[in-house]
């Protein structure tokens, strides 16, 4: 990923797709290497990609070998995330009401800060052209991705209300109130303080 995106091989680079956090590891890892003296600047980038992987689909290009089959902790790191969000919301008694209500405002935010008065988000995202292919008729378009295209600034938790459970029937989860199916990546550059 570094190489195509045009940085030299004697750059301190780390790259992470872990599907959940992959930025903040990757920030965690370059400043452990800093601390430790190991670099004095690096880049962390982190990437998730949940068109190419996606863990609740099984993944285009996942592969489950016996041996993690086998292995109930491995096993476990398999945990959808959905699941995770329903154990969560039953241990610490979030509400299905609660969930849809901060779902709701978390939106109105994010449409705020990206397409309000002074945009502070939109500063944060560099323009890249890239090519997107239609699943349904294959054809390659040219496209410039400069905003997160999952916000939905008018979304009510009302609205959230009426949308059925996605991992248990009697769950709290849904559609709405869950993180989206994207992809995205964010790079930074870590140093010491001077």
């Amino acid at each position: 990923a570094s190489f195509l995106a045009g940085i030299p091989q004697n750059a301190s680079v780390r790259t992470v797709n872990r599907q959940c956090s992959s930025g903040l590891q990757a920030i965690a890892d370059i400043a452990s290497s800093i601390k430790a003296g190991y670099i004095d600047v690096g880049i962390a980038a982190g990437l998730e990609s949940m068109s190419v992987n996606a863990f609740g689909k099984g993944g285009k290009n996942m592969v489950i070998t016996d041996d993690v089959k086998q292995n109930m902790d491995a096993l476990n790191c398999l945990l959808p995330m959905g699941i995770t969000s329903e154990n969560v919301a039953t241990k610490y008694k979030i509400s299905r009401a609660d969930q849809d209500a901060f779902s709701a405002q978390s939106h109105r935010r994010a449409a705020e800060a990206t397409f309000g008065v002074d945009k502070r988000f939109s500063h944060e995202i560099l323009p890249i052209a890239t090519h997107w292919k239609d699943e349904k008729t294959g054809a390659l378009k040219k496209i410039t991705v400069d905003k997160d295209d999952g916000i939905r600034g008018a979304t009510t938790a009302a609205g959230l209300g009426k949308l059925r459970t996605v991992f248990k029937k009697t769950g709290s989860t849904t559609a709405g109130n869950a993180s989206q199916l994207s992809d995205g990546a964010a790079a930074g550059v870590v140093m010491e303080r001077g």
